[in-house]
């Protein structure tokens, strides 16, 4: 037996002697991977951007040109698990990430955290991952309230996500680098995500429901591209996407909006209203 299955098994254990939620800060626990962004077609839809409907994203976008973006940075508070149950059936979870590309392309360079109720667990850990390629957990605990500060870089033919947890007694710091072939560094992004959702024993199941985390902020939200600098708010309109996460085909219910920008473009929230279908 591997030691993630070993810790998954004995979570099962203590759930079966005590029938309540437990939380566990598992950074090995990666059963989730994010996605580039899933649009939703609407006729009623005005062009994207500036506003654009996702099955699986939520937050906010700069979109320029092939080799435009060279970094992005955020900041966001671990939001706690909020939803009223955890149950053994189910699994949930809520990424939030900043990253380039995936808006429009087929790769994406990221690091962030995710929150997630599995088999009647709530489990908290940070990530990074250059997509295609898989997610990975980073090896230090993170709890709910903890401050994130987050960077991805592209300098030198290679792109550098870097993770921070800010918050006193908890501080550390990770970055991890790679050159990610075919990346078109045509976007920068702020996210909440659906993420999809693959069962420790390998089983696929999918966009996973959008675990409900109540409202997340993101604060100090910049990126450095030949069409701007500095805050979201400081690009062009036309560039700057606001994204809200809809089921899809109905686009009936909403599952999370994502607020006006702040403090001079540089911050705003996402907050839950739903947690959609799975698959």
């Amino acid at each position: 037996m591997n030691n993630k299955i070993f810790r998954l098994y004995s979570i099962f254990v203590i759930v079966l002697i005590l029938p309540l939620v437990v939380l566990v800060n598992a950074s090995s626990f990666q059963p989730i991977f994010p996605n580039p962004m899933i649009p939703v077609p609407s006729k009623a839809l005005v062009a994207c951007p500036p506003i654009c409907l996702s099955v699986n994203w939520a937050g906010y976008a700069i979109v320029g040109p092939t080799g435009s973006v060279s970094d992005v940075k955020g900041s966001w508070t671990v939001p706690a698990y909020s939803g009223t149950t955890c149950n053994a059936n189910e699994f949930w979870a809520a990424d939030f990430w900043i990253g380039i590309d995936g808006f429009s392309s087929s790769t994406v360079e990221q690091t962030g955290t995710a929150t997630v109720c599995y088999e009647a667990a709530v489990y908290y850990f940070a990530w990074y991952g250059f997509y295609p390629s898989g997610t990975v957990a980073i090896s230090y605990a993170i709890y709910p309230g903890d401050v994130m500060s987050a960077e991805v870089r592209y300098a030198s033919s290679k792109f550098t996500a870097t993770l921070s947890d800010t918050t006193t007694g908890h501080a550390w710091s990770f970055a991890a680098t790679k050159v990610v072939k075919g990346a078109k560094r045509s976007s920068a992004e702020w996210i909440t995500e659906s993420p999809s959702g693959v069962t420790p024993t390998g089983f696929d199941v999918g966009i996973l429901p959008l675990a409900d985390f109540g409202t997340v902020y993101f604060t100090s939200d910049t990126a450095v591209a030949t069409i701007g600098s500095g805050s979201i708010g400081s690009f062009p309109s036309a560039d700057v996407a606001i994204i809200t996460a809809v089921c899809f085909p109905s686009t009936v219910p909403t599952k999370s909006t994502t607020s006006a920008l702040t403090n001079g473009g540089a911050n705003f929230e996402v907050t839950w209203l739903n947690q959609g279908p799975q698959g």
